[in-house]
């Protein structure tokens, strides 16, 4: 196609897919010494399992330039998740995922008449911010839109309000 960059976004369920595709994607570049580089993949609202994701790290650190969670405190359809799981989910705060080479984006204040699990796309702040990275490259820090905050342990990650 020409293409210079892929980039990569998995919504909700959609990131077991992508997960399990990045995971064989990274055995192939092992096992054939080979090398592929996507742009920047977007987990949004991942109902993922936690320890699942933390697992397979290498996966989206090794294959792109940088890899974002968008997780949310209002989204019914993974907080189900996490309940029926009986597991933390990815796309659900508390507790905020927070991993090395990874940048975590908790989306606060948004309404939760569509159920909040479509936010990464209806949320103005939140396409601007999409918009932002994939467009530039740049990191949360240089973003208009999210604000830094640290875990109790000194991670760091980023709040944006819609």
């Amino acid at each position: 196609s020409g293409a210079k960059k892929v980039h990569l976004m998995a919504h909700s369920m959609g990131n077991r897919g992508l997960l399990r595709a990045l995971q064989n994607i990274t055995q192939e570049v092992k096992l054939n010494n080979a090398s592929i580089q996507f742009g920047h993949i977007i987990l949004a609202a991942p109902d993922l399992d936690v320890d699942v994701f933390r697992a397979a790290k290498e996966s989206y650190t090794s294959l792109s330039e940088s890899t974002t969670i968008y997780t949310s405190s209002t989204d019914i359809p993974v907080s189900l998740s996490r309940r029926l799981h009986e597991y933390p989910r990815l796309g659900i705060v508390p507790p905020i995922t927070v991993e090395d080479g990874i940048n975590t984006i908790q989306v606060n204040n948004f309404s939760i008449f569509n159920l909040g699990h479509g936010y990464f796309s209806e949320a103005e702040a939140l396409l601007h911010d999409i918009f932002d990275l994939v467009r530039h490259g740049a990191s949360p820090d240089n973003r208009q839109r999210p604000k830094k905050k640290n875990t109790e342990d000194g991670k760091s990650y980023w709040l944006i309000d819609t």
